[in-house]
């Protein structure tokens, strides 16, 4: 069973974004691309900066996201 005071506070928020993200659009389920667009937001850790690392670009992924979303 899925144990959310389990996961570290970064987590909890990332997850927290998604949902609000999900409920803002009337969206009945939490989907991976919530979560994505979650974690493409530099206050959410660091995942921005791995993208940035490897060569990709947060920002195009982002629009991507968003236009899926």
């Amino acid at each position: 069973m899925f144990q959310p005071d389990k996961l570290t506070i970064k987590a909890q928020e990332t997850l927290q974004a998604a949902t609000q993200l999900a409920q803002e659009r009337k969206h009945q389920q939490l989907r991976p691309l919530h979560i994505l667009q979650a974690l493409l937001n530099p206050d959410h850790g660091i995942v921005v900066g791995l993208l940035q690392k490897m060569g990709s670009s947060p920002d195009k992924l982002l629009a991507l996201t968003k236009a899926k979303i």
